[in-house]
Order: structure tokens, then C-alpha cells, then sequence
């Protein structure tokens, strides 16, 4: 689209000129053309940034998503045509309504603890995963506004889980089991201090303290 877009002068001249038999597309049909150009520019952008291999692109998708929902949202919703022509508009009502009904949903809702999976294994909403990578990253650990505020909690507890799930299976280790055979001769069990246990102490008492925290740390956007 593109290209026709910056060849459309040259290919004006040649049917001008006789060279080419075909009829030269209207203003209000160039003004289409240009208007889908750039209704389909930020998915050609999000598109080229997930592309990228010297950098963690999976922590970018809920931001990115969210964002080309609310640039569909605002075109489709567009009353006045002197701003978008109607056939534009159609094309981006079309766009956003897939997008809701058969992708990404409505956004009121975008932790899943469950997914659902529509034919050929398409997800319908991001997997928890997704959302998880997304606040382990220091670009978006705050979920706003890609992530509604319900849902956050959501995050957070489910990050918890994860930590603490992982601080019990460390306290299941047997003290000294990778210990090779010379140190196991001169080091007895009870010397050696289970700092699993400690772990998951102090993870269980930072998070329920942050938890208990948030509306200051939202407050101070930390």
C-alpha cells in the first residue's frame, strides 16, 4: 500500500499519457488508500518490535496489544467523517470487532487463571504467561494501563504462588545431597544451615508486605 501510494504519481502519468490503459483512481479513493495506510501503520510498527532477536519481545506483547485495541477502539468509534472517510471507518469497526469477539476480548478482563483455546490452537486472550513476563519487566512491572486494576491483584498473587511454590520445593532438598564424597565425610547434616527455609520466609514476608502496600505504591507510581 505503500508503494502504491508513492507510485501513484508516476502511474497518474502514464495513464495520462496513453502508455497505460487503465483509469486513474479518484481523491476520495486516494484518501482511503492513505487513511488504511495509516489505520494499519501501528500493527506494521508492533509487528517490526516483536521481530526483534537482541531483546525480550514476549514482556512487550500486553502493551502492545492494548494499545492497537484503543487505536481500533477510537477509529471505529469516530462520529464525524470529515475526520475518517465512512469506508474507513467500516474497516476499522471490522478490525476492532474481530479483535474483541475472536482474539483479545473487551479488556475488562485480561488475567486469565484459565484459557481458552478456539480451532487451531488459537488463544482467546494472552495466557497468564504473557502477563507474568510483562511484570517481570522492569519497562512495564506497573501493568498500567495495559493490565486493569482488578486484574493486577490478580498478577500479584499469582507471582506469589509461583515463588513460594518454588521457596517449598528448595525446602525438600535434602541438606548435603549435592555434596561430593570428601565434604560428606567431614560435614554432618546438622551443620549445615537450611537456608531454604530462611528463603522462603523472608519471600513470603516481603510479598504479603507489598501486597498489603499497594494502594501507597500505587499512589506513588511505584
Amino acid at each position: 500500500m505503500q508503494r502504491l501510494l508513492h507510485l501513484t504519481p508516476a502511474i497518474d502519468a502514464l495513464i495520462y499519457g496513453g502508455r497505460v490503459n487503465a483509469t486513474s483512481l479518484n481523491e476520495n479513493q486516494k484518501r482511503v488508500l492513505s487513511e488504511i495506510e495509516a489505520l494499519l501503520a501501528p500493527m506494521a510498527k508492533a509487528q517490526k518490535l516483536l521481530e526483534g532477536d537482541t531483546y525480550p519481545t514476549l514482556s512487550s506483547v500486553p502493551f502492545l496489544i492494548w494499545k492497537l485495541w484503543d487505536i481500533l477502539k477510537a477509529r471505529a468509534g469516530i462520529e464525524d467523517h470529515q475526520e475518517i472517510s465512512a469506508s474507513t471507518q467500516h474497516v476499522a469497526q471490522k478490525m476492532y470487532l474481530n479483535f474483541v469477539e475472536h482474539r483479545y476480548g473487551d479488556r475488562l478482563t485480561v488475567f486469565h487463571t484459565d484459557y481458552v483455546l478456539r480451532r487451531q490452537q488459537q488463544y482467546v486472550s494472552l495466557h497468564k504467561v504473557v502477563i507474568v513476563a510483562a511484570f517481570l519487566d522492569p519497562r512495564f512491572k506497573n501493568l498500567h494501563p495495559f493490565v486493569p486494576e482488578v486484574d493486577r491483584l490478580k498478577v500479584y498473587s499469582y507471582v506469589l504462588s509461583l515463588m513460594l511454590s518454588q521457596a517449598q520445593h528448595k525446602t525438600t532438598d535434602m541438606p548435603g545431597e549435592n555434596l561430593n564424597e570428601e565434604d560428606k565425610g567431614q560435614t554432618t547434616p546438622q551443620s549445615i544451615p537450611h537456608q531454604s527455609e530462611c528463603t522462603q520466609n523472608d519471600v513470603y514476608d516481603l510479598f504479603t508486605e507489598v501486597l498489603h502496600n499497594l494502594p501507597f505504591l500505587r499512589s506513588h507510581n511505584i
